[in-house]
């Protein structure tokens, strides 16, 4: 179960990088080649937005858990003072 959820996480935040940082590095590929206040990508995004609204509507209904769905992190032996570093950088 472990590793299942470990690569859940990886996913998940690899996802989340490559939606945030395509559609800056898209939108100043628009830009060097069209300099405008409203720039194509943006209307390329919309689009894809729409289309991404209309599949997630049309997603089956998934079944419920009666495990929890949130649970306090939990921190292996030693590893404290390097996430309050972390934290305060």
């Amino acid at each position: 179960m472990l590793q299942k959820s470990a690569s859940v996480a990886a996913i998940v935040s690899l996802t989340t990088a490559l939606g945030f940082s395509s559609g800056a590095l898209f939108t100043n590929g628009v830009l060097l080649f069209d300099d405008s206040l409203v720039p194509f990508s943006y209307w390329v995004v919309f689009g894809l937005l729409l289309g991404c609204i209309g599949l997630s509507i049309q997603l089956s209904e998934q079944p419920t858990s009666k495990d929890k769905l949130v649970r306090l992190p939990s921190f292996p032996k030693g590893t404290i003072s390097a996430g309050i570093a972390i934290a305060l950088a």
